[in-house]
């Protein structure tokens, strides 16, 4: 026996039509834009956020909300948002792009979750978020299937654009499910070239080198398609876009040091080394103990970081000990932190 339930919402803000969030001014789109220098978007200067009254900023609340829900998906941040991270930015040709952050008891260790919306004309069309950890961070982006094609690629580059310059990133990396590891449609899409265009590429070498040979070929004939078997070569790496001269410290980099101390240490008694490094932090900054066990979800990945990397500079732990506080107020002050962190210490 089969069971189906269902929900009909009565007012018409609960519709995709009506969940809308009003824009300053309607643009009016005469063609789609197609061409254009994706550097100098990343690099053209954000105006500030636009600054909400208590109504506007539970409207766009409601909206960012309503519009996972008419849609059937879900995300963290949008589920767990902290309201007092939410900003919006008005951006050209009718984009505005709203980012969030989530609630403490929600956030993941070292890294800040940050979702976003955005918005054409104040309607929802794309949602997702991005990972981020210093100066590098993983970026994830979906567009409402009704607005795919089209300009999929400048919202794709204003997105990062607005990422990049509120984070300071310079080393941006997408999973490859995003366009075919283990997902048959970013195959069909060929969504692999849709990252290459604007700059991602292969963070492994043979890879890389594949979809270069590959690129010529696409280069020289306009009707040449990568076949399956190539796109699913490509997909077996995530792509990067890099936009400094190296690669920043990841947080990955991080964990795998906190991960061999355990495992080399304390033979892999996780409960024993976050006692050990939560004490002997503790000592090292003078942040009180009763302080550190009520907020042990937090001290204990600073705790770890500390001891993984035996930090001893006393300027530095008072670093970390404000990166304690902040994580739970500021995703934006707290990796500001975490840039100044890691530039003293890796």
């Amino acid at each position: 026996m089969c069971i189906r339930d269902s929900i009909k919402f009565i007012n018409l803000e609960y519709s995709i039509s009506y969940n809308r969030f009003s824009p300053k001014q309607i643009f009016y789109q005469t063609e789609i834009l197609k061409n254009f220098d994706e550097k100098n978007i990343f690099k053209s200067k954000l105006s500030p956020p636009k600054i909400l009254n208590v109504k506007q900023k539970q409207a766009l609340v409601e909206v960012i909300k309503k519009s996972m829900v008419l849609t059937m998906r879900e995300t963290d941040p949008s589920t767990f948002m902290d309201e007092s991270s939410l900003r919006i930015y008005e951006l050209e040709r009718g984009i505005s792009i709203a980012i969030y952050g989530m609630n403490s008891n929600r956030q993941l260790p070292l890294q800040s979750y940050i979702g976003y919306t955005l918005f054409k004309n104040g309607i929802p069309i794309s949602y997702g978020g991005g990972w981020v950890f210093g100066k590098s961070a993983l970026f994830g982006i979906n567009i409402f299937e009704a607005f795919r094609g089209g300009e999929s690629g400048f919202i794709m580059c204003q997105l990062l654009r607005v990422y990049i310059q509120v984070f300071n990133l310079k080393y941006i990396e997408v999973e490859s499910y995003q366009f075919g590891n283990g997902n048959p449609d970013g195959i069909k899409s060929g969504a692999f070239w849709f990252y290459y265009k604007f700059g991602f590429r292969p963070i492994n070498s043979e890879i890389e080198k594949l979809a270069k040979k590959e690129f010529v070929k696409i280069k020289k004939n306009n009707i040449y398609r990568s076949n399956e078997r190539t796109l699913l070569k490509l997909s077996e790496c995530n792509l990067a876009l890099n936009l400094g001269k190296s690669i920043p410290v990841k947080r990955i980099d991080i964990s795998n040091k906190i991960i061999s101390l355990i495992a080399k240490k304390y033979k892999g008694d996780n409960l024993t080394a976050v006692s050990d490094s939560i004490k002997e932090f503790s000592n090292k900054t003078n942040l009180n103990i009763k302080y550190c066990n009520k907020n042990i979800n937090i001290v204990e990945e600073f705790a770890l970081w500390v001891k993984a990397f035996n930090i001893t500079d006393k300027n530095l732990l008072k670093l970390f000990v404000k990166m304690v506080k902040e994580k739970p107020k500021s995703p934006y002050n707290y990796n500001k932190l975490v840039v100044k962190v890691l530039d003293k210490t890796i």
